[in-house]
C-alpha cells in the first residue's frame, strides 16, 4: 500500500511564516493523517473549562480523537519549521506531560466519559513533525504520557 501524499490534502500551499501558523499548519496535517488513517476527530485546541469547586486548570490539548478500535486518543502536535531547535518531542518534558494527564482527566470529567460511552480506554500521544507543506517528517508516537 502507497503512502498517502500528506501535505497535498491540507489546504497550505505556502510554507507557514510564523510560529503560530507553523503549529496550527501542524495541527491541521496531524488531524487529517489520523482522518485518513481512521480516526474520529471528537476536539480540537479544546481548553478547560472553569467550574465551581474544581481547580483552575490552564492549557490546551490538540487534538481529541478516537482511534478506529475506539479507544480516546489526546493528541500533543509539536511542529517545527527545521530541525535546528532539536526534535519537536523535545519539547514535551516532565511539566508538559503533567499537564497533558491532568487536562486528560479533566476532558473525561466534564464530558462524563465512561466505559458506557464505548471507550475503554484512553491514551495520550504525541505527533511531531518537521518541515513545511513541501516537505516534512511526520511520526507519531502513542502512548507516551
Amino acid at each position: 500500500m502507497q503512502e498517502p501524499d500528506y501535505w497535498q490534502i491540507t489546504d497550505w500551499q505556502e510554507k507557514p511564516k510564523s510560529r503560530q501558523e507553523t503549529g496550527r499548519w501542524g495541527e491541521d496535517l496531524a488531524c487529517q493523517v489520523l482522518q485518513a488513517q481512521g480516526y474520529q476527530l471528537l476536539a480540537r485546541n479544546w481548553r478547560p473549562t472553569s467550574q465551581r469547586g474544581q481547580e483552575r486548570l490552564r492549557g490546551e490539548i490538540d487534538l481529541i480523537m478516537a482511534d478506529p478500535n475506539q479507544e480516546l486518543v489526546f493528541i500533543e502536535v509539536k511542529t517545527r519549521s527545521s530541525s535546528r531547535q532539536g526534535h519537536p518531542l523535545e519539547a514535551i518534558g516532565p511539566t508538559k506531560a503533567t499537564k497533558l494527564r491532568q487536562l486528560a482527566y479533566r476532558w473525561l470529567d466534564e464530558q462524563k466519559i465512561s466505559a458506557s460511552c464505548g471507550y475503554y480506554s484512553y491514551r495520550i500521544d504525541a505527533i511531531a513533525i518537521c518541515g513545511g507543506p513541501s516537505s516534512f517528517s511526520f511520526e507519531q508516537r502513542k502512548a507516551v504520557v
